[in-house]
């Protein structure tokens, strides 16, 4: 009569009526050489980096819209771009501008195309009367039309 070890029955029983030994065997057939690897972990992983990926974008996307509230236009700084690009300003003249607008102070650049009085001759700080003439036509290009402040 066989002797019977009470440990190996309930771990043939738990695993499917196999042996230990067989279970072994079976542990290491991905690290031989003729084994046929199996590609469901790497897929699973795969799919769990992509949902990843995606929840991290998700998020992103969600405190964009939180701390942005006005998308595009958000910044004074992305406005004035806008602003640039709308009126076909070149990229040298909304330099001139942005500089401007720094040396006067301004709270914000925009005002630089609400305020015509910005760009006179006359109340410009020193360094920028030399380019009174490229302001001067600048201020006629954005403000053509209006009429001239009493």
């Amino acid at each position: 009569m066989p002797v019977i070890d009470p440990r190996t029955t309930e771990c043939a029983t738990l695993l499917g009526q196999s042996s230990l030994s067989d279970l072994a065997s079976r542990m290491g057939d991905g690290f031989r050489a003729g084994g046929t690897p199996s590609y469901s972990s790497g897929l699973s992983l795969g799919l769990l980096i992509v949902t990843a990926v995606a929840i991290v974008l998700w998020l992103l996307g969600r405190w964009a819209h939180r701390a942005f509230p006005g998308g595009a236009n958000a910044s004074p700084g992305r406005l004035f771009l806008r602003l640039c690009r709308a009126h076909r300003v070149g990229w040298s003249d909304g330099w001139l501008l942005w500089r401007l607008a720094r040396a006067l102070q301004l709270d914000c650049p925009v005002r630089l195309f609400l305020e015509p009085h910005r760009l006179d001759g006359e109340g410009l700080p020193e360094p920028f009367r030399p380019h009174r003439a490229r302001l001067a036509a600048l201020s006629a290009r954005l403000f053509a039309g209006l009429a001239a402040e009493p």
